[in-house]
């Protein structure tokens, strides 16, 4: 709009507008092998099924919230073309990420005392219920993604995953 209004100032006589696209409208249109659509509803129910796979006791109304949030996030991961095998790290790896770096004392107290609460011998119920989650992430975000693209579906994160790898 405001690129019209500007274009349109400088301009004496009426001209036709060029077609001007969202960066979003932009990859939707060049994103191939999607049904378009990105309704909620259609890629709620297939993270669903991949999540039973985990979770079957988990019924959907519980699984909803939980769902809507893990599409946002997977959104994000292929937005920012984040590697998904490094994203998802399990909590041990994630040791020998602290093994590897040197950050300076104070943020290693941090980090340390972060994993020292997910000691296996000490944990919590919740705190197990995370540990398990994080380290089903990287099935469930893969599981997911073939579900998907065996459908057509995509949200907006893939399509920009998909229109990336076109360009390589």
């Amino acid at each position: 709009m405001i690129f019209r209004n500007k274009l349109a100032a400088t301009l004496n006589k009426p001209v036709w507008s060029p077609g001007i696209l969202s960066i979003g409208d932009f990859i939707v249109q060049h994103a191939r092998g999607f049904d378009h659509s990105g309704e909620e509803i259609p890629l709620l129910i297939a993270l669903y099924e991949v999540y039973g796979k985990h979770w079957p006791d988990q019924d959907f109304m519980h699984y909803y919230p939980w769902g809507k949030m893990l599409i946002n996030d997977f959104d994000e991961a292929d937005k920012q073309l984040s590697d998904p095998t490094r994203l998802f790290l399990t909590l041990g790896e994630l040791k020998k990420i602290e093994a590897s770096f040197l950050p300076d004392p104070e943020s290693l107290q941090f980090i340390r005392a972060f994993l020292d609460s997910f000691n296996p011998d000490k944990l919590t119920q919740l705190q197990n219920d995370f540990a398990r989650t994080w380290d089903r992430l990287r099935t469930i975000y893969k599981d997911y993604s073939t579900l998907l693209n065996e459908r057509h579906l995509g949200y907006e994160g893939s399509y920009y995953r998909n229109v990336a790898a076109q360009l390589k």
